[in-house]
């Protein structure tokens, strides 16, 4: 496989609601290629909704973005990073999250607080974050 270059911009979507409406959402993406095995995704909150870390919509975002950057989820790590806004005494700074595969789609999201250092780490190399 050829060595990627890393991905870093905005990214915008809208995520259709469970019931009703369109959640619109907005996040620094980052993806990175340390090595061949390996592909890990960092989003950071932009404070566009309030509270979006929550299955249903992190389950049709790794999906939307899995497909659009052609990325494969055997090699996938994805990483939540939480602005200073909007983070809460008692989360890290970092989750990541760690997804079941039901017939090529995430489900089922399960978080798991981790530091800077091990997503640093994952990422391979320093991270720049708009909202650290």
């Amino acid at each position: 496989m050829p060595t990627r270059q890393k991905i870093e911009q905005l990214y915008y979507c809208q995520i259709p609601g469970q019931i009703f409406g369109v959640w619109n959402l907005q996040c620094q993406l980052c993806i990175y290629y340390p090595h061949p095995e390996l592909q890990t995704v960092i989003i950071s909150d932009m404070c566009s909704e309030a509270n979006w870390f929550i299955p249903y919509q992190v389950e049709f975002l790794i999906n939307q973005i899995i497909h659009e950057f052609h990325l494969d989820p055997e090699l996938l790590v994805w990483i939540e990073h939480y602005s200073s806004q909007i983070k809460k005494p008692s989360w890290a700074d970092f989750s990541q999250v760690e997804f079941q595969w039901h017939t090529g789609k995430a489900i089922n999201p399960t978080w798991k607080n981790i530091d800077r250092e091990l997503a640093r780490s994952l990422a391979g190399e320093a991270l720049h974050l708009i909202a650290a």
